[in-house]
């Protein structure tokens, strides 16, 4: 009984550690965003890529737009979407060269590299969060309203999930090629603007990351 009283007390000491520190990173990702602010307001110069980013979002604010019809709507939503993908493509990857080869470099706004990395990151996320958000409370709802919708797999009728199930053995399986990193080689080589889904296992304690690229001359929808 006092063994499992023990356990007890040690698993509610356990969680109010990781709420602490949960707790305590939260704060300190707040302070550095507030601190990494103020430099940019007291820079003479705008960033670059953080106006981009800015730009993007009027762009995504054009989807917002009641007076224009649904699919115009979905149109510049997904020209937001798109822009983001070559944005990380581009201006992300040669930030990512800069931090690969160890070299010092001060944006515009005034910010060091790591600074800039996570500011860049941070507004990054704040855009997409907003866009999910959009698109899953406010754009899918009125698909249905102008003819059509979009239906996940629970939603299906027994005789369309025979048919969807048969067109994955025939036509998308043959296609897939998981590729694997284990940490004892090089990352596969993994295409732009392609879908990728991302698996981790583990076995006898070692964790493996694989991916599988679905080939970009498949249908997004079936």
């Amino acid at each position: 009984m006092n063994l499992f009283k023990n356990h007890i007390f040690s698993a509610k000491v356990i969680d109010s550690y990781y709420r602490l520190k949960k707790l305590y990173l939260l704060r300190l990702q707040d302070f550095l965003h507030r601190k990494d602010n103020e430099k940019i307001r007291k820079s003479r110069y705008l960033s670059r890529d953080l106006s981009w980013l800015q730009f993007n979002h009027r762009v995504f604010a054009q989807s917002h737009n009641p007076r224009r019809n649904i699919f115009e709507r979905l149109k510049f939503a997904a020209i937001a979407f798109s822009n983001l993908d070559e944005f990380f493509m581009i201006r992300v990857g040669s930030l990512y060269n800069y931090i690969d080869f160890g070299k010092e470099r001060t944006d515009y706004c005034g910010l060091k590299l790591l600074p800039f990395k996570r500011k860049l990151f941070s507004d990054a996320q704040f855009f997409l969060n907003e866009y999910y958000n959009y698109f899953n409370t406010e754009l899918m709802p009125k698909f249905e309203e102008n003819g059509f919708k979009i239906v996940s797999r629970d939603n299906l009728e027994e005789h369309e999930l025979e048919e969807v199930s048969a067109y994955f053995k025939s036509t998308i399986y043959p296609m897939l090629t998981p590729l694997t990193a284990d940490g004892n080689s090089a990352l596969p080589l993994l295409l732009n603007k392609t879908l990728i889904f991302g698996v981790v296992t583990e076995t006898l304690g070692k964790k493996k990351v694989s991916f599988v690229q679905i080939p970009s001359n498949l249908p997004r929808f079936y």
